[in-house]
């Protein structure tokens, strides 16, 4: 049995360590592995010999990324986060001290914007532009005899 897995344009591995798996070891059931050298898309093609005669041949498709192995740690790391808080001039919060949080964040200043508001229809440049379109809409339906 040969496996292979590619990713468009180029072929990645060639493996012919597939070994069958099951209760039996009989069954069409088997297992191999590859290392992918990058993340993407990738074709694996497996073809099945038996002394050196095709008697099958499968396609499927995978894809390779990084490990979401974050995930499965939901629990709060202390250390990072007091340190990107002391880096970053921010506050790390506990359940000790988070009746201060909403004075902190009331406080701290950032985040405001001014808006400045403008009135169009006092801008001369508005109503000219305005009424250039209307009058090219004009002239264009009269020279199509729309008018």
């Amino acid at each position: 049995m040969t496996t292979t897995a590619s990713s468009p344009p180029t072929t990645v591995s060639t493996a012919s360590n597939t070994f069958p798996i099951g209760p039996l070891r009989c069954f069409f059931t088997y297992r191999g592995s590859f290392i992918s050298s990058e993340a993407g898309a990738y074709d694996v093609t497996v073809d099945a010999t038996r002394a050196g005669k095709a008697i099958g041949s499968g396609v499927t498709h995978v894809r390779a990324a990084a490990s979401d192995a974050e995930y499965f740690d939901p629990t709060m790391h202390e250390a990072p986060l007091r340190r990107i808080a002391e880096e970053t001039g921010g506050k790390f919060y506990t359940p000790a001290n988070i009746a201060g949080l909403a004075e902190d964040v009331r406080y701290a200043g950032r985040g405001v914007t001014s808006v400045e508001e403008r009135e169009l229809w006092n801008m001369p440049i508005i109503l000219v532009l305005l009424m250039g379109l209307v009058c090219a809409e004009w002239g264009y339906r009269r020279a199509v005899g729309l008018a």
